[in-house]
């Protein structure tokens, strides 16, 4: 099917580097060598405006999410790409996708067989990989303070900016070399609209034969032909494909904790002469190897790249082919293509509106991690709406399964006269864990990892927990947790969104005089209450058993005397209608004890049952509503956008805002003071945190505002140094020192947050 579909294309752009690289020839004497001509750039294709030529150009690649088989998912947009249409029984197009294009991409390996390429590097601070070539490429990551350093040397060492913090420089132990050959492509258009590249490439491996040669000389397919004409280079193609899309080197790809320890690097390339990036988002797998897979890929010790003696190694991450066109003939070749894979989005619409409910996308197959995993995905996915119906409401996280679903109404998300594919690569599944011994790689257990559900309102009837389970599939193993004031940020590290009760975050928080920024999660409480009532209902009801059994007595004691007196004697009859009286008191009173009790049995039963099933799900504790918050957010309006921020204080912007003022005469650095008003505002622990308001006002859940000492941007630079310096709150201790808090866990006790300045943005402390 496909060989027709590659018959009818031969002279198509899509084939354009093989026809390029067939008719390129010529030998000549001088070196292998091109001069760098500078950067892609890749602007034109992301058409902007007059007065902002680089306003299309997307800034940020964040991971989305969606469902496969009923397991969470995150996965890249990379946008539109071009694709072959198939053709009907008389040769023309039809509205359905046959394939995408494969290029070449040519790695390089020495006469040994070694790559010339380097590993990917890992960016402790963004979470990102690099792959890079040239000379001495230095490892994004700095060198760890020397644990036996003296106090002042490891001071000197963190107060030191991290981009200035020493760092090794790139060693290939393998050939005793320092220097890097980047890959080289031939094609350029990254969008649907040229129809060109889709992001695919095939790796081609050159080998140099030539010992003189110096990584990174070639920078151009026509040295490359020129090298493989005279025997100096040679090539295999290897008909293994990696999924590579082409960046721009200001734009910024999110990590996702769905890496599952496989490295995703940007990587360096030449293009004519200059370079470019592209992001490995499919085929690590493909060009190298983590030795071994129980510890982190990290540690560039467990990193092994395929030489060219490991073709069978390599493993195709996802589907593609490979053809001879034109067997036997005159202009035969060959060439890859891709599969063309489906995303299914539930959509309603309503007249000509669509709403496309966002993180419930419905793939069907995963990348391939190893050689025996299920083939089926693609990265290259015609896109599909599943048409919902408007009543009753749609609720996120209702459908995870494809196989759930009606296909029947599903709709092409095409506009005539175009196919719609876009590139998108899945980056892995969702790791379920119950606790933080069922994750790897340095990742702890989340038992609520999206912080739009654990600090939202929960459907009537739901907590947190419910729609947690609901909408992402309950736990899963996430970036480690940090403590207030320290770095959070996407695929490195994560705040404590919701504190446990009675845990010390819990504690810390309370302890400021913190209102509760919500919502909670109390099923445990509920059962210790209820285990409470059960008991009090039980002493009730032996209480009324022994009162009913006293009345009785009291009763039978009447009854004989009576009989004894022989005679109706007023006095005895009053004594046996008032035991009678009590008796029967007793008994309604032993009835309602016994009533409670069952209610108060049935109650604990039931809970115990509830508790149960959170508790073999992972939630063993209840929720405070106490927390903290990442900002800025990752996803943040600033230019350039902010790709962390650190952990501040969860605030309920919904709350009370009454405020306590205090008015302070502050000392200002080089002389004289100058008056400040200090609120202490309620929600962010009143006069225990001086001038601390629930910010920022624009936030769109007023559950994910954080708590940040205000300031003025009119004072001078001195004066809001002292502001933001300026101690929590003037109560003091028994020797007249301020009052200090610990703000989180294993954090020492603090008077004052020093080192601070005032941002004019949102004029805050930071």
């Amino acid at each position: 099917m496909f060989d027709r579909y590659l018959r009818s294309a031969v002279a198509s752009p899509l084939l354009g580097a093989a026809v390029v690289f067939l008719t390129l020839g010529g030998c000549g004497d001088g070196p292998l060598l091109d001069a760098s001509a500078g950067f892609v750039d890749l602007v034109p294709f992301y058409p902007g405006t007059v007065a902002n030529p680089n306003a299309g150009l997307p800034l940020i690649v964040a991971p989305k999410r969606g469902w496969i088989g009923g397991t969470r998912i995150e996965y890249y947009d990379f946008g539109p790409v071009g694709n072959v249409r198939k053709r009907n029984n008389v040769g023309a197009e039809i509205r359905e996708p046959a394939y995408a294009g494969v290029f070449p991409m040519y790695f390089f390996f020495d006469s040994q067989g070694r790559p010339l390429f380097a590993k990917p590097a890992y960016n402790s601070q963004t979470g990102n990989w690099q792959m890079l070539g040239g000379k001495n490429p230095v490892n994004p990551t700095p060198e760890g303070a020397p644990a036996a350093a003296a106090v002042q040397e490891r001071k000197d060492y963190y107060s030191t900016v991290y981009l200035r913090r020493p760092r090794a420089v790139l060693t290939d132990e393998a050939r005793g070399s320092s220097e890097f050959q980047r890959p080289v492509i031939d094609n350029l258009s990254v969008n649907a609209t040229t129809a060109n590249t889709t992001g695919l490439w095939e790796i081609v491996e050159i080998t140099v034969n030539e010992s003189s040669y110096r990584p990174d000389a070639i920078k151009n397919l026509t040295t490359i032909t020129k090298g493989l004409s005279d025997g100096r280079l040679s090539q295999r193609k290897t008909g293994k494909v990696i999924n590579c899309p082409l960046i721009d080197e200001r734009t910024n790809i999110i990590p996702s904790a769905m890496n599952n320890n496989i490295p995703r690097p940007r990587i360096q390339y030449w293009y004519r002469q200059r370079m470019g990036e592209c992001f490995l988002a499919n085929g690590w797998e493909t060009i190298g190897e983590v030795i071994d897979e129980n510890q982190s890929a990290k540690d560039p010790a467990n990193l092994r790249l395929f030489g060219t003696a490991d073709l069978a190694r390599r493993v195709s991450t996802f589907d593609s082919f490979d053809f001879d066109v034109g067997a036997g003939q005159l202009g035969e070749m060959h060439a890859v293509v891709a599969a063309v894979g489906k995303l299914y989005t539930p959509t309603l619409t309503v007249g000509s509106t669509k709403n496309r409910y966002a993180n419930d996308d419905l793939a069907t197959a995963l990348p391939r991690h190893k050689a025996t995993d299920p083939a089926g995905y693609s990265p290259i996915a015609w896109l599909w709406d599943i048409n919902v119906p408007q009543a009753p409401a749609y609720q996120p996280g209702s459908i995870k399964d494809i196989v759930n679903v009606d296909l029947a109404g599903a709709t092409a998300r095409d506009t005539s006269p175009t196919v719609t594919t876009s590139n998108i690569a899945i980056l892995g599944p969702a790791n379920k864990c119950v606790t933080d011994v069922d994750c790897k790689w340095g990742m702890t257990c989340n038992l609520l990892p999206d912080d739009a559900t654990a600090t939202g309102l929960p459907d009537p009837g739901l907590n947190i927990v419910d729609m947690m389970i609901i909408r992402e599939g309950g736990p899963r193993c996430d970036v480690p947790v940090v403590g207030y004031g320290q770095y959070c940020g996407a695929g490195v590290s994560r705040c404590d969104v919701q504190a446990t009760v009675a845990g010390n975050n819990d504690t810390s928080l309370k302890a400021l005089g913190l209102t509760v920024a919500g919502p909670t999660f109390t099923v445990h409480g509920e059962l210790t209450t209820a285990t409470t009532t059960q008991t009090t209902a039980m002493t009730n009801l032996m209480t009324a058993q022994m009162t009913l059994m006293t009345a009785q007595t009291t009763l039978m004691t009447a009854q004989t005397a009576l009989a004894d007196a022989m005679a109706a004697m007023p006095v005895d009859m009053a004594m046996v209608t008032a035991a009678q009286a009590a008796v029967t008191a007793a008994t309604t009173a032993v009835t309602t004890a016994t009533t409670a009790k069952t209610t108060a049995d049935n109650n604990v039963v039931t809970l115990t049952a509830r508790v149960k099933a959170y508790d073999d799900m992972g939630y063993t504790k209840d929720f405070s509503g106490f927390g903290y918050f990442c900002y800025p957010p990752v996803l943040g309006t600033s230019n350039p956008p902010t790709l962390g921020g650190f952990c501040h204080i969860r605030c309920d912007g919904g709350a009370s805002a009454t405020a306590s003022m205090v008015t302070v005469d502050l000392p200002v650095a080089g002389g004289g003071t100058f008056q400040n008003v200090f609120a202490g505002e309620a929600r962010c622990g009143g006069l225990n945190m001086l001038g601390y308001r629930c910010l920022p006002t624009s936030t769109a859940d007023p559950r994910q505002r954080v708590c940040m000492r205000s300031c003025n941007v009119r004072n001078t630079t001195a004066q809001n140094t002292a502001l933001c310096d300026y101690q929590l709150t003037q109560k003091v201790d028994m020797s007249g020192n301020s009052i200090g808090y610990s703000f989180s866990n294993a954090q020492p006790i603090r008077r004052a947050i020093t080192g601070q300045i005032c941002a004019p943005v949102a004029s805050t402390c930071n």
